[in-house]
């Protein structure tokens, strides 16, 4: 094992920087509720989110239907931003479902996160389906310009711009060719405006291949224009006999390690991978099953951080959700630690310091979380870039965050089992599957 695992360090030592670190909070969805909370443990306000933590990406979910009454994209951001609540002058009140929202305080903290350097995505979740390829280029245009650089007289952020969007579409829509139609629409939009640089991600349940993005023929995006994606997020989630950390962890790597595979063989140059995480030990309807949770020891006490950062286009984590992220407390001896915290410390130390190498005063720490200030972080011992923090005349909303719930986490086994371009060399390419296929077999 001593050999084995030393031939592995000797592999990582090898292997080229990997991108700037992304840690994307889904926020929006508040699941928070799901475990019978009170409304002091709902999910904090966006402004709060983003001043408290250590967030790069946020991500607000979501929008539910392609085109509500009238046609415009619908949202919900549970109780931050609800029908009929929010609702725009002129919309009825009777419709029941979702519609297009007017949410001038999630607008407020937008402005005040992008301030911070944080990017804002918004996220597609839709609940209908495209009908068409003529349908699919509507509904593209009517989103750019609800939320990016158009216009509508039903923006729900008003003036704010977002930074991209997010194709979770996970509802088994069965024309999924008419997804490449929207997103090459969505990309001519954003590329044509000159003054803003937006990202489109794709996120996916872990199989391999997606169901509506692909690759699986020609009539998914990922066969077609996988170039047109800056990032691509499985979600290791609801599947621990497939790809759940602790329910088949041989899985897990092997499947990180084919979307990792296939992003270097057919990605554009500068797309980036990250791997999408639950935030929480939480029942299988809340979007995580028992064997899909990554606990902190598993971080601490071995080598799987190295693995992870030493995948060449790995750049981070995402997290289902914020709300369960601040409940989470996955550090019994300092209950006020963030699952994102333990998480945002793995990815900043240095290489030589992650891992079973981070030292004391770094586990269970949230000495990384954002303050208010300069936020500069390290990856793989190289300074990457700064976010500037400001001190933002913009207001954040008042809702503070609640305690901790009593419960803590147990970290043992019984409840957590655990097109690049043509220059990219061989070692890119092979290093890391060598390194995944021996950590796989050691863990």
């Amino acid at each position: 094992m001593a050999l084995a695992t030393s031939f592995v360090l000797a592999l990582a030592s090898l292997a080229v920087a990997s991108p700037t670190p992304q840690l994307i909070g889904y926020w929006g969805r508040n699941l928070a509720v799901n475990l019978g909370q009170d409304t002091t443990q709902w999910e904090p306000t966006l402004g709060t989110i983003c001043s408290t933590t250590s967030y790069t990406h946020i991500y607000l979910s979501s929008i539910k239907l392609h085109s509500d009454i009238f046609g415009n994209p619908a949202l919900d951001l549970d109780f931050h931003c609800q029908w009929p609540t929010n609702k725009f002058a002129g919309y009825p009140t009777n419709p029941a479902g979702f519609n297009v929202l007017s949410c001038p305080i999630v607008a407020t903290d937008i402005v005040y996160c992008q301030s911070m350097g944080i990017k804002i995505i918004i996220s597609l979740s839709p609940m209908d389906n495209l009908k068409s390829a003529a349908a699919a280029q509507t509904s593209a245009t009517n989103i750019y310009n609800t939320f990016f650089g158009g216009t509508t007289a039903y923006r729900p952020f008003g003036a704010a711009i977002l930074d991209g969007i997010d194709i979770h579409a996970w509802n088994n829509d069965p024309n999924p060719i008419y997804y490449i139609s929207f997103i090459q629409q969505m990309r001519a939009l954003m590329d044509a405006d000159s003054t803003h640089s937006y990202t489109i991600t794709g996120s996916m349940e872990c199989p391999y291949p997606d169901y509506l993005l692909g690759p699986r023929s020609l009539n998914n995006s990922y066969t077609v224009i996988p170039q047109l994606f800056d990032t691509i997020i499985p979600f290791f989630t609801s599947s621990p006999a497939m790809c759940g950390w602790g329910g088949n962890n041989p899985g897990f790597w092997n499947i990180f390690n084919t979307w990792h595979s296939f992003l270097l063989a057919n990605g554009k140059s500068g797309a980036t991978l990250v791997a999408g995480l639950p935030a929480y030990y939480i029942p299988e309807w809340a979007n995580a099953a028992a064997g899909d949770y990554i606990p902190p020891l598993d971080l601490y006490d071995t080598q799987n951080v190295t693995v992870f950062r030493n995948s060449s286009l790995f750049a981070g984590f995402a997290l289902i959700d914020v709300s369960l992220d601040v409940l989470d407390g996955p550090c019994p001896q300092n209950t006020s630690v963030y699952y994102s915290d333990v998480l945002w410390t793995q990815l900043t130390l240095p290489l030589t310091q992650s891992g079973n190498s981070t030292p004391a005063a770094s586990r269970c720490s949230h000495a990384a979380r954002r303050t208010g200030g300069d936020k500069s972080y390290v990856f793989n011992g190289l300074i990457n870039g700064a976010v500037t923090g400001s001190t933002s005349s913009v207001p954040v909303s008042s809702k503070t965050q609640g305690a901790h719930p009593t419960q803590t986490i147990s970290m043992d086994d019984t409840t957590s089992p655990a097109g690049r371009s043509k220059s990219v060399t061989v070692l890119s390419v092979v290093l890391p599957v060598m390194i995944i296929a021996v950590v796989a077999l050691l863990v």
